[in-house]
């Protein structure tokens, strides 16, 4: 079942307004939101080693189904490669940047398995997301979780691949 595009954009521009008004402090810049896709870009950085990523939401159908989450090289422009995304390990195991690559996570569309993710066991569960997701069910938590990951001493790790 598709999501009415207004009502999906009417969403994404409360929870952006959000997302930006928490960003300021982060220091993260937002790209403008292409209504048409609906699509926007976040930049932001590690201050750990001064990395930048460039993280892409792609929100079609948002809410029904979580954010297609894709990670951009700043300088290179590929899309989603090891090179695109941060390692992180977490010190009692775990981490939520997996190397499919992806963030390995019921609110990341790209962690599913009908869309190349790792979790083809998760499929049943993507319209049921936010159930899933625990804690991580807007735009501006998703991003506060990669900055609290790009922030973490003991568990960020750089880039995946240089």
């Amino acid at each position: 079942m598709a999501v009415d595009p207004k009502i999906t954009l009417a969403i994404i521009e409360k929870e952006l307004a959000i997302a930006k008004h928490l960003g300021r402090h982060q220091g993260w810049e937002f790209g403008s939101l292409d209504a048409a896709r609906p699509t926007f870009l976040v930049k932001m950085k590690s201050p750990i080693d001064g990395e930048e990523y460039h993280v892409e939401f792609q929100l079609d159908d948002y809410r029904e189904m979580p954010p297609f989450i894709e990670f951009i090289h700043p300088t290179t422009g590929e899309r989603g490669t090891r090179r695109c995304y941060p390692k992180d390990q977490h010190p009692e195991g775990g981490s939520i940047f997996h190397d499919t690559p992806c963030i390995c996570h019921p609110s990341s569309r790209k962690a599913y398995g009908k869309y190349r993710g790792p979790h083809a066991d998760w499929d049943a569960q993507i319209t049921n997301w936010p159930a899933q997701a625990k804690g991580l069910t807007t735009i501006a938590e998703i991003l506060q979780m990669i900055q609290a990951r790009i922030s973490d001493r003991t568990s960020y790790k750089g880039r995946m691949e240089k």
